[in-house]
């Protein structure tokens, strides 16, 4: 049985209507930081992060969101990151959430806590280096497995289109379906897919569109998405992943892609034996990077 995908949100993120809508139909469960008690309610208040807000959108989510518990001690542990990294992004709180996420929150479930971004703009300041980088001993190799993603289009009321996305997100046949795409997506990173590259594509591909059709016929106007889960592979791989003009990829479907960068740091590093992505994001083809930042020739859509 696949893991659950739970999305683990920053203390700034995830309060609006439209994201949501996109979002709840990309993980499992949406985590989301909410205050500790009073004196860290006060806090947030003072800091002007609005529990308040947060507390309403987790309420209206129902069971999709699980209010994640951010007390003094994860609140040390940020300021002292922000001693060492003066820049530290708000994003940095999902990776804290990730670590010391709390048993009760799971409630009994052993799900795969993922950071996940609303934007490559976020995603790029937590694991994109800005400037030359002090190197790392013998870094496993580093892909992003990307692929469209059909999400209802964020127009008219936005707080039906949420919950007609809820509504989406809790059926039976397209949690199934999202399993399948997000098990394909783990195995063809931790395994090559058996180093069969093109099958492995042509199936994640398949299973992206099943995904997508569901989306399809239920919203009257739909957006396109772009997915990325951000993964180490076996140095083994590497190769096959990420030969300059890799036969596999120049026959792969255009639904799916694979990609290195330049500058592209993993912390804290993942093991590579295992195929769970250390995150995710998800961008317009507007709003993704130049392609002279991908290594290779890589992005097919």
């Amino acid at each position: 049985m696949p893991k659950q995908r739970w999305g683990v949100f920053s203390i700034q993120g995830n309060s609006d209507p439209g994201s949501l809508a996109q979002e709840v139909l990309l993980y499992d469960r949406l985590v989301i930081p909410v205050p500790a008690g009073s004196t860290e309610r006060t806090h947030w208040q003072t800091m002007g992060w609005n529990p308040e807000l947060l507390e309403q959108r987790i309420e209206h989510r129902g069971p999709l969101a699980r209010p994640a518990p951010w007390n003094k001690t994860i609140r040390e542990i940020y300021t002292q990151g922000g001693d060492v990294l003066p820049d530290i992004p708000y994003e940095t709180s999902r990776r804290l959430l990730v670590d010391h996420a709390s048993v009760e929150m799971m409630d009994g479930v052993r799900p795969l806590l993922v950071p996940a971004y609303r934007s490559w703009q976020e995603f790029a300041g937590d694991f994109l280096f800005p400037s030359d980088p002090e190197p790392i001993n013998e870094p496993p190799p580093i892909a992003l497995l990307g692929h469209r993603v059909l999400a209802p289009a964020l127009v008219g009321d936005l707080e039906a289109v949420l919950k007609e996305s809820i509504r989406i997100a809790q059926d039976r046949d397209f949690r199934r379906q999202r399993a399948d795409l997000y098990e394909r997506e783990s195995s063809l990173l931790y395994r090559g897919a058996g180093c069969n590259l093109r099958a492995a594509l042509e199936e994640l591909s398949q299973a992206a569109q099943a995904c997508n059709r569901t989306v399809q016929d239920t919203f009257p106007a739909v957006d396109i998405l772009f997915a990325f889960a951000l993964g180490t592979i076996r140095r083994e791989l590497e190769d096959l992943f990420f030969d300059p003009y890799p036969e596999a990829l120049s026959l792969a479907p255009p639904l799916v892609t694979l990609a290195s960068l330049d500058h592209l740091y993993l912390r804290p590093l993942r093991d590579p034996n295992d195929g769970d992505p250390a995150a995710m994001f998800h961008e317009t083809l507007q709003g993704l990077p130049q392609r002279d930042w991908w290594r290779g020739s890589r992005i097919r859509f």
